[in-house]
Order: C-alpha cells, then structure tokens, then sequence
C-alpha cells in the first residue's frame, strides 16, 4: 500500500520580493582633488563667486549713475543739492499735504454730486408714481 503525500489547500506559494542595497559614498570621498567631480564643483564655485562680484560691481554703478541722471534732469548738480533741500523742507511737505488733502475732498464732493444726481432720477419716478 503506497501512501500519497496530499498538500494542504491553504498552503500556497506567495511570491516573493528581493531588494538589493547599495552604499552611496559621500561627496567628501567623491571630491578628491584628483576626481573630475570635484574639478567641475570648483568651477562652479569659482564662476558662481565671480558672477556675484560682477554683479555688485553693476548695482553700485547704476545708483551712482542714477543720482547723476537726477542732477542732469534738474539742471546740474548744484541744483539737485538745492531740490533736495527743498525736499526736506517742512514748507514743502506741509504745501503737499494741504494738496493732497484738498484733491481729497474734491473727490469726495465730485463723488457725493454724482450720488445726488443718481438718486434724483429715482426719487421722481416716486413721486409720479405716488400720483
């Protein structure tokens, strides 16, 4: 009499799953002076720190060209000291104030007429209609 070896149902295969790791070295050892990698990250700095030093360089150029501008606009730079004078005048920024306020209220006038005139309009159509 031979006997079989019979399987259970709930045992079945499950596939399965291999992960490989790798070890990444770290930039210390990638940048030898010797290793093209870090040929090309001194490059970069070196580029990078001129093109910031050309970059100041321009900035500073361009304000004091700007305050030469505004002198030749006004007429040379002995009258630009004096516009700056002006400028700073508590004269001056009391007869800017009094302006701006006065074009405020002409707004807020302007714009309460227009309000008025708006509501005209509606208050005789009420009226004819009462009648």
């Amino acid at each position: 009499m031979a006997t079989t070896k019979k399987t259970p149902v709930s045992a079945k295969k499950l596939p399965t799953v291999t992960v490989e790791t790798k070890k990444i070295t770290s930039n210390k050892d990638c940048c030898d002076v010797s290793t093209d990698c870090c040929k090309k990250e001194s490059k970069c700095h070196l580029i990078g720190g001129i093109l910031l030093v050309i970059n100041t360089i321009l900035l500073v150029a361009i304000f004091l060209g700007q305050t030469k501008f505004e002198s030749m606009r006004v007429g040379g730079s002995e009258n630009y000291k004096l516009l700056k004078q002006v400028y700073t005048s508590e004269g001056y920024k009391t007869q800017q104030k009094q302006q701006i306020e006065q074009a405020i209220q002409m707004f807020n006038t302007t714009t309460q007429a227009v309000d008025q005139t708006q509501q005209a309009p509606a208050q005789d159509m009420q009226v004819q209609q009462v009648q």
